[in-house]
């Protein structure tokens, strides 16, 4: 939508600001905005991971892990997919977790107390796996939290920077 009203006309009246809304512009964006946003509800990402420490996660998810409250629902779902990956077996060196799998994951593992170099390094491996997964996790957010300007600035008639 093209616009020629200068800040003059808008002080004499305010009521032209009203022209600079494009309602279906903010309808668009709003549309876009639930298809990636259901997208991004279904959709799993890649997670490196071997049968070594898909076992300790599962343990350690299983009998160790401490949880308060809501937290149950992240073990939970973590178990679920760590046993669908075992059901289907772990291909080309990684398994399929989603969004909340993977942040719930992380969250638990950097809670983890143990001893010894092996766990240290079993943990500190699948950490880094997570991490790199997350990196992918954010770029998919970013580009949500760019649909919201966008939004928020067509509802106030201006163009998103």
């Amino acid at each position: 939508m093209e616009n020629n009203i200068t800040e003059n006309e808008l002080m004499r009246e305010p009521e032209k600001v009203f022209t600079l809304i494009d309602q279906e512009k903010i309808d668009n964006f709003k549309k876009e905005y639930e298809n990636v946003a259901t997208n991004l509800r279904k959709k799993e990402y890649a997670l490196e991971i071997d049968a070594n420490q898909l076992l300790f996660l599962k343990n350690y998810m299983t009998e160790t892990v401490s949880w308060r409250g809501k937290e149950a629902l992240g073990v939970i779902e973590i178990l679920k997919t760590v046993r669908r990956s075992e059901e289907e077996g772990i291909n080309d060196g990684v398994v399929y977790f989603k969004n909340l799998e993977v942040e719930a994951s992380h969250y638990f593992l950097n809670k983890y107390e143990g001893k010894g170099e092996a766990n240290a390094i079993l943990v500190k491996d699948i950490l880094d796996s997570l991490e790199r997964t997350l990196t992918l996790i954010s770029a998919d957010n970013n580009e949500l939290k760019e649909l919201e300007i966008k939004i928020k600035a067509a509802q106030q008639g201006i163009e998103a920077e």
